[in-house]
């Protein structure tokens, strides 16, 4: 039997408060530098992403990573780092260039008090927290999920990913009252150049969607305007910190009645039916694509052959992008975005970087997820874990890898549907 909140909640304080240094312990922040500064309009989606990921290292799910960290913030964080922002050892302002005076905090510092601030709200209101917990209702169907991210053969690892399982785990107060059903996310962010702007992206992309004036009614207009606002705000941060690296984005969310597809590169998504036909949604944002090619030319840029391979101004593979400020323009940062209904007879999508679809063709991908099937696999792996093993061992991938598996239906209604599925393309 799992472990209940609330025994996960006290271990998390008995194991923080044996640590005789009380200070963020190694590795839960890795990227902290005397450059990295966060803006006062930053604060809530960075917090709330560190602090989800060092709950998840002390054994907490996602889910309730997300809950608990959010809570934390908008209930007792905000008030304290609003108040460090006020301390001029703590904050500077940014001028450089910039049109307006912003003030900062510094990255090492939110580090500080981001987890210790959660860890005295967790505390303080033990029994308060551990109620609310066991009082929450998330009314309507969850898209359950599987997700892998490894390095492979590379020398460093600059995939990220980010999940939303419902947006109401959020607890932004100016939405709560407008969701009345589950809407979640899954993206996937394939750096190039270095990590930072994956992990600037899938820390923002989530809560400017979800604090979009937009949201929830107009999920195409918020998907474009958290888009825009990430994009700008990283724009920013690469200016002022020297940062030369970007990111693609592939981002799917998934409501009751609709599955809303955006994207920047060269990350695909496909979809299984009942029926056993796979197809992609997408498709890649590349030189090699004539219309992208056209917009890279009327942007002012070029196409020029590296070793082969076309490449924008002979440095990069992708036409569109987060980050790349030194190929802005002709690098573009408009998504592309559609929409499908959703019916019954969608099973499951495969959302994955470039990695995998390197080692994976779109046939392959369907016979092997009918094959893990039809033999009964899933009884005992993971879909998730059967695929990304043949894009890399067999398929010959060396480069970095994440794969997000979002299963439609309930995963015993699904195993059943293909089970008698012939697994010829």
């Amino acid at each position: 039997m799992s472990e209940t909140f609330s025994v996960k909640l006290q271990k998390f304080l008995d194991d923080f408060d044996s640590q005789s240094d009380t200070s963020v312990p190694d590795g839960v922040h890795p990227r902290v530098d005397t450059k990295d500064k966060v803006t006062t309009e930053e604060i809530p989606a960075e917090v709330i992403a560190r602090n989800v990921e060092f709950l998840t290292q002390h054994g907490f799910n996602n889910s309730d990573a997300l809950w608990l960290s959010s809570k934390a913030f908008h209930s007792h964080i905000c008030n304290v780092l609003l108040s460090s922002c006020d301390d001029e050892d703590e904050v500077g302002s940014m001028v450089e260039n910039f049109e307006s005076e912003e003030k900062f905090i510094q990255s090492s510092t939110l580090n500080r008090l981001a987890v210790n601030e959660l860890v005295s709200f967790c505390q303080t209101f033990f029994k308060d927290i551990v109620h609310a917990h066991s009082s929450m209702e998330l009314v309507g169907q969850i898209p359950s999920y599987s997700v892998l991210s490894v390095r492979n053969r590379r020398r460093k690892m600059e995939d990220r990913f980010c999940i939303v399982s419902d947006f109401r785990l959020l607890q932004i107060p100016e939405k709560q009252s407008l969701l009345n059903s589950a809407i979640s996310l899954f993206a996937i962010f394939d750096g190039h150049g270095g990590p930072e702007c994956a992990l600037y992206v899938s820390k923002h992309l989530a809560y400017n969607l979800c604090n979009s004036a937009n949201f929830p009614s107009n999920l195409r207009e918020s998907t474009l305007e958290a888009y825009e606002r990430t994009e700008r705000n990283l724009l920013a941060k690469c200016h002022r910190e020297n940062i030369k690296s970007g990111t693609t984005c592939l981002a799917c969310v998934v409501d009751n009645e609709s599955i809303h597809i955006s994207w920047l590169g060269d990350s695909m998504v496909a979809m299984l039916d009942r029926f056993g036909e796979m197809k992609l949604l997408n498709h890649k944002h590349s030189p090699s694509n004539m219309d992208e090619w056209r917009l890279i030319k009327d942007n002012g840029g070029a196409i020029i052959e590296v070793q082969g391979e076309s490449r924008v101004n002979g440095w990069i593979n992708v036409t569109r992008s987060f980050g790349d400020y030194h190929l802005k323009p002709p690098l573009l940062s408009l998504p592309q975005y559609v929409r499908f209904g959703r019916c019954s007879s969608q099973l499951l999508l495969v959302m994955a970087s470039d990695g995998f679809w390197d080692g994976m063709d779109i046939c392959k991908c369907r016979e092997l997820v009918i094959s893990f099937y039809a033999e009964r696999r899933d009884k005992r792996e993971d879909l998730a874990d059967y695929l990304l093993n043949y894009s890399i061992t067999e398929g010959g991938s060396s480069d970095n890898v994440t794969l997000i598996i979002v299963y439609l239906l309930e995963r015993e209604e699904l195993a059943d549907s293909l089970r008698t599925v012939k697994i010829s393309c």
